[in-house]
């Protein structure tokens, strides 16, 4: 029996080590059948304007974590690249995804590629290089995605995903990076004034 159970615990190890060498997200890819045809109207554009729980400015959201927060930094030992974001109370209240799936849906904040992956710790993350521009947006964390390991098409609007706590994080979250493209690399730049335009 114990031998059995050995056995057992080292497949389960050999599965979630190739699901992370592959960078699979260990998901369905299935939006909510409410949602199926949503498209959240306040975010459009191939500029990444708004919040990732569909509103332009801060209505439907709360910051937790600044970009290159000095507390942050105090308590990890490096910066912070991009925002941490929760839902805000008027979400719960006014948000139609959210009164049609009870979950906290992350939106596509610009028209784009998009694909999903795992990083080394297990955080899902969805990546979209967003259309005609030089930026591309992030978004970690999730419970599970709906896009999956090829590039897809996407519009701003469209429902990527459900906010979670994958990988190195401590509570429910989204994490939200914004790069500009210079030269053949991408900077980390402040989320918060295309969040706030």
């Amino acid at each position: 029996m114990t031998r059995i159970f050995s056995i057992l615990v080292v497949i389960s190890s050999l599965i979630s080590l190739t699901l992370l060498c592959f960078n699979i997200p260990e998901n369905n890819y299935k939006v909510p059948i409410s949602l199926k045809n949503y498209t959240e109207l306040s975010l459009s554009g191939d500029l990444p304007l708004g919040s990732p729980f569909g509103s332009k400015g801060l209505k439907y959201t709360q910051i937790t974590t600044y970009f290159n927060d000095p507390s942050y930094f105090i308590r990890f030992g490096i910066w912070h690249k991009a925002l941490d974001l929760i839902p805000s109370a008027r979400y719960y209240q006014d948000s139609e995804a959210y009164k049609q799936t009870k979950l906290p849906i992350i939106f596509a904040t610009c028209n784009g590629s998009a694909i999903s992956a795992v990083d080394p710790y297990g955080a899902n993350f969805i990546t979209i290089i967003c259309a005609n521009t030089n930026y591309k947006v992030e978004f970690v964390h999730e419970s599970q995605v709906f896009i999956g390991t090829n590039f897809i098409k996407v519009r701003a609007g469209e429902p990527l995903g459900i906010m979670g706590a994958t990988g190195k994080a401590f509570g429910a979250h989204v994490h939200y990076a914004i790069y500009q493209k210079e030269g053949d690399k991408y900077q980390a730049i402040d989320p918060l004034t295309f969040l706030t335009s």
